[in-house]
C-alpha cells in the first residue's frame, strides 16, 4: 500500500507465508516443517528536490521467526532451534534503516544567464509651458496667459465655455451661438439687440412681445382692429351690434335737443336728453361722439354757420360737465350746406335746424 501527499510517501507491505514443509530424501531427519507467518514492512520517504530522496523504514516490524525444530545435531540434549534455512523465507529478524538516494539522471545544469545590457536612459526634455496651466506652448493658443485645456489653454473669463478671444462679452457669461453674448430672456434675441431683454418676445417687434396696441386682450398679430378695443369674439373689433343699438338711442336724444331762437343757449327740455347720451358714453368707456350743427337756409350763411358751431360747442361742454372727456369728442358746425329736407316749407326748415350725434 502506497500513499503520497505533495514530496511526502508513505509505504507499508505485509508478506504471508503459508504453511512451507521442506524434504530431505537422503536423511529424513533433516526434514522440516513450517507454520503460517505474517512479516510487516513499512517506509516514510521524502523528496526535498525533485533529485534527491530520503527514506525510513523498518523491515519485520513484528520480528517474527519461524517455529523452532528439533536439534538435529544432537537430538538428545531435546533443545529446540531454528531453521537453519529460515533466511531464505525472509525471517531474518526485525530492523529499521535509513536510505539517502540521489536520481542523478534528473539533475539539470542551468547554464548561467547572459547579462542583459541595460538600456541608455533617454532623457526627455520637459515642454515649455510659460503659462504653467498644462498646456504646452506648442499647443497653447493662449501661450502667455493661463487657461483651460479644453480652450486650448486661453482663458474664459465669464466662465460661459467661450474662450475670451472669442467673446464679444468676455465679463458677461452668454452663449456660444452669439459668441459668448448672453440672451437672458431665451427668446434667441441677445440682449444688445432686443428691446425688451427680460422679457422674450419675437423678431418681428425686435425680442419684445407680441403688443396689444388697444389693451382689448387681443394681441395686434390677432386683432384685426389693433388700435380700437374691441371683443375676442370679433377678432378685436367693436361689437358693432351693441354700437347699433347705443346709436339708435343717442338718434332719439338728439331729436329732442332745442336751443333759443337764435341762440347757443339750450332750452331746460334738451337736458333729459343729454343726460342719456351722457350716460352711454360714461358706460361704455370705447366710444367717442361727433356733434354737427345745422341750420336752415333763412338769413345770413355765415352767422348760420357760426351759429351752428356755437350750438355743438354748447352740447359738447355739456357733456363735457357730466364727465364725458373732451378728447372723446368733436364739434363741427355746417351751417345750412348740409339740408336733410327742403327750406321752402316751414317743416323743412324745422328738420333742417337739427343737432346730429354720431357714435365713433
Amino acid at each position: 500500500l502506497t500513499y503520497r501527499v505533495g514530496k511526502w510517501t508513505l509505504m507499508s507491505r505485509i508478506s504471508n507465508f503459508g504453511e512451507i514443509r521442506t524434504l530431505d530424501v537422503t536423511n529424513p531427519v533433516l526434514d522440516e516443517k513450517f507454520s503460517p507467518k505474517s512479516i510487516v514492512d513499512a517506509s516514510l520517504s521524502y523528496r526535498p528536490i525533485y533529485w534527491m530522496t530520503v527514506t525510513m523504514g523498518a523491515n519485520n516490524i513484528g520480528d517474527t521467526y519461524p517455529d523452532k525444530i528439533q536439534n538435529f545435531a544432537n537430538t538428545s540434549d531435546n533443545r529446540l532451534v531454528y531453521s537453519r534455512a529460515a533466511t531464505q523465507f525472509g525471517f531474518n529478524g526485525g530492523y529499521w534503516y535509513t536510505n539517502l538516494a540521489f536520481d542523478l539522471t534528473n539533475i539539470k545544469c542551468t547554464p548561467k544567464p547572459k547579462p542583459v545590457p541595460v538600456p541608455p536612459v533617454v532623457v526627455v526634455p520637459k515642454p515649455i509651458d510659460t503659462d504653467g496651466d498644462g498646456v504646452a506652448d506648442k499647443d497653447d493658443l493662449c501661450p502667455t496667459v493661463a487657461g483651460p485645456k479644453s480652450l486650448g489653454g486661453c482663458p474664459d473669463t465669464d466662465g460661459d465655455g467661450v474662450a475670451d478671444k472669442d467673446d464679444k462679452c468676455p465679463t458677461v457669461a452668454g452663449i456660444k451661438m452669439f459668441n459668448g453674448c448672453p440672451d437672458t430672456d431665451g427668446d434667441g434675441i441677445e440682449d444688445a439687440k432686443d428691446k425688451c431683454p427680460t422679457q422674450p418676445g419675437t423678431a418681428k417687434y425686435q425680442g419684445c412681445p407680441v403688443p396689444d396696441t388697444d389693451g382689448d386682450g387681443l394681441n395686434d398679430d390677432y386683432d384685426k382692429c389693433p388700435t380700437v378695443p374691441g371683443t375676442i369674439a370679433n377678432n378685436g373689433c367693436p361689437d358693432e351690434t351693441k354700437k347699433v343699438e347705443e346709436q339708435k338711442k343717442v338718434d332719439i336724444s338728439a331729436k329732442t335737443i332745442l336751443f333759443q331762437i337764435k341762440s347757443a343757449a339750450l332750452r331746460s327740455s334738451s337736458f333729459q336728453s343729454l343726460d342719456a347720451v351722457a350716460k352711454i358714453l360714461n358706460e361704455d368707456a370705447q366710444v367717442g361722439l361727433e356733434i354737427e350743427g345745422h341750420s336752415d337756409n333763412v338769413g345770413n350763411a355765415n352767422f348760420n354757420t357760426k351759429l351752428s358751431q356755437k350750438r355743438a360747442d354748447t352740447v359738447m361742454k355739456y357733456l363735457e360737465k357730466k364727465g364725458v372727456a373732451s378728447s372723446r369728442m368733436t364739434a363741427k358746425g355746417f351751417g345750412s350746406t348740409q339740408p336733410v329736407a327742403e327750406n321752402t316749407t316751414a317743416d323743412g326748415r324745422a328738420q333742417n335746424r337739427r343737432v346730429v350725434l354720431k357714435l365713433k
